[in-house]
């Protein structure tokens, strides 16, 4: 921690740290473990998005379609490609998660995935952040002045 800082809050079993002075992101992405700390002035903006592999969506469209088509010419594997193409279609919905996305003013966006539904914590924290950035560059105002 730096002089005068202090934790403010936490996400992710500590993945995302808030402190009165920055944010600390540390990313797991194919095992490689990623550190990100950034001031709070450089946080540009903040949003919630939601992540999910778009491979099963298309290949569950796909063999719908080709379960229709198959179904209507009288083929006995139609049922089961459409009934592949729901499962399919329901894992796109069910493997999505919900994402943190921090863009900087450098324009770099750094993106922070959650399980399930976590909208409600996500935007806590993402009022957290506002206002300890709203704290920060007050604090900044007052010191240069």
């Amino acid at each position: 921690m730096l002089a005068n800082e202090s934790r403010i809050s936490s996400l992710n079993n500590g993945a995302l740290e808030l402190t009165t002075h920055r944010i600390n992101i540390t990313l797991d992405i194919s095992n490689n473990k990623n550190f990100v700390s950034m001031t709070l002035d450089a946080i540009a903006s903040c949003a919630i998005n939601h992540q999910s592999d778009r491979t099963a969506l298309i290949a569950g469209i796909i063999l719908g379609v080709i379960g229709l088509l198959s179904s209507l010419g009288n083929n006995e594997y139609g049922s089961l490609a459409i009934i592949l193409a729901v499962v399919l279609i329901a894992l796109y919905y069910f493997l999505r998660k919900t994402a943190l996305q921090i863009e900087t003013t450098g324009g770099k966006t750094i993106t922070v995935a959650f399980g399930g539904n976590s909208e409600d914590v996500i935007m806590a924290f993402i009022k957290e952040i506002n206002d300890a950035k709203l704290v920060y560059l007050q604090n900044m105002h007052r010191d240069t002045q």
